[in-house]
Formats: C-alpha cells, sequence, structure tokens
C-alpha cells in the first residue's frame, strides 16, 4: 500500500465526510419544518379535543332546555288546576309541587348558565387556537421558502462533490478502495482512517506497536488499527520516521 494510495484515500474520506455533513443540515433544516407542523398538528388536535367537548356540551345543554321547558309546562298546568281544587289540602299540595317544579327550574337553569359560560370559554379559546395556527401556518409558508431554497443549493454541492468523488474513486486500487468502503460503512462517524500519533490510533487511542509502525513506514501494504480496525497512516512530519531504527 503505497503513500500515493493513502492520499487519495484521506482526499477520498475528505469528501464522503463533508457529503455526510451536508446531508445532514439537509435532514436538520427539513426537521425545523417538520418539529414547526407538528407543533401545529397538536394545536390542531387540541381544537379537535374541545370541540368533541363542546359537541358534548351542546348535547347536555338540550337535554337540560327539554327538562326546563318540560317543568314549565308542568307548573302551567298546575298552576291551571289551582282553579279548580276544593280544598284547602288539595291546593296546599298543588303549591307545593308547583314550588317544587319551581325549585328545579332554578337548578338548571343555574347549571344551564354554567354550560353557557363554559361553551363562550371554549368557543373563544378555539378561535385563538384557530388563529395561532394560521399564524404558524404563515410563519412555516415563509420559512419552508427559504428553507427549502437553501436545501435545493446544499444537494446541488452534494451532487458536486458526488461527481467529484466518483472520479476520485476510479483512481484507486479497487481492493483498497473496497477495503476503504467496507470500514467506513461499519462505522457510525464514517470514518475509514485514523493518523497515528505518538504510536495511537488517532481514532481509538489505542497504543499502535511500533512493527506496525515500521510497516506503515514501509508502505508495501494496508495496515489496519488492531482495536478500531480503521487503515492507519503517518504524517511524515510528526518524527516517527526517526524512531525506525
Amino acid at each position: 500500500m503505497n503513500n500515493q494510495i493513502i492520499e487519495k484515500l484521506k482526499e477520498l474520506q475528505e469528501i464522503d465526510l463533508k457529503i455526510n455533513r451536508l446531508n445532514k443540515v439537509c435532514i436538520e433544516k427539513s426537521a425545523s419544518i417538520d418539529k414547526k407542523r407538528e407543533e401545529i398538528r397538536t394545536l390542531q388536535q387540541i381544537i379537535n379535543g374541545k370541540k368533541d367537548k363542546a359537541k358534548q356540551l351542546k348535547i347536555e345543554i338540550d337535554t337540560k332546555d327539554l327538562d326546563l321547558k318540560a317543568n314549565e309546562e308542568k307548573a302551567n298546568k298546575l298552576t291551571v288546576q289551582l282553579n279548580t281544587v276544593r280544598t284547602n289540602k288539595e291546593y296546599s299540595i298543588i303549591i307545593n309541587e308547583i314550588k317544587a317544579v319551581k325549585a328545579d327550574n332554578d337548578v338548571i337553569e343555574d347549571v344551564l348558565l354554567n354550560f353557557f359560560n363554559q361553551n363562550d370559554i371554549m368557543q373563544k379559546e378555539m378561535k385563538d387556537l384557530e388563529a395561532k395556527i394560521k399564524e404558524k401556518n404563515d410563519e412555516i409558508n415563509s420559512l419552508a421558502a427559504v428553507i427549502n431554497d437553501e436545501i435545493s443549493q446544499i444537494k446541488k454541492e452534494i451532487d458536486n462533490n458526488c461527481q467529484i468523488r466518483t472520479k476520485n474513486a476510479e483512481e484507486i486500487d479497487s481492493e483498497a478502495l473496497n477495503k476503504y468502503e467496507k470500514i467506513m460503512n461499519s462505522k457510525p462517524d464514517l470514518t475509514a482512517l485514523a493518523k497515528v500519533v505518538d504510536f495511537t490510533c488517532g481514532s481509538c487511542y489505542m497504543d499502535v506497536p511500533r512493527q506496525q509502525v515500521n510497516e506503515i513506514l514501509r508502505g508495501k501494504q494496508m495496515v489496519c488499527c488492531k482495536s478500531c480496525s480503521r487503515i492507519l497512516y503517518l504524517d511524515l512530519t510528526n518524527g516517527l520516521q526517526e524512531n525506525n531504527d
């Protein structure tokens, strides 16, 4: 493995890392819009929940309103009966029934008033939420236009770097390239090469034996870290060559 191939692999790694960084930027920019859309979906879910409660409240209001009218009708009939009673006892009984019906209606009216207040509050809350959704939609539309343009430019840069990568990869020995790509794809940080610094792997920080350093210096074969499996290379300005006794 001569130094020329290592240099080409280092260049290829820089391109791959750049492409990866650019892809991450695209993902992050898209995620920023998705996050705001998720906020809108959450607000819409709240509105839908309030609409369901408003429907249930309407049913309860209608039911109580029917009870109120039924009691009023009952009270009217009892009032008419007062004109037909013949004894004070019958009169007293009907009067008490009328009072009970009216007392019941007072309770129903209080409940209805509470329901109406709840409905007014709920309608205002839904109106405020809908205004907030509109505001966020306007914000997203403006932001999306800018971000989509930025993503478009980044994708052009990615495409350009991919073309450069393809050209550079064609200049590398297929065996070395396959080894590089296999290692790269197995690493979370996508780094397939590691510089040896003071007999230490620059990626996993484990010791690199002198024998391996000498093999790297000879440049006849690919040398990989025994710990992280990355392809090792030397910066010959770090003094290691001088230690090759």
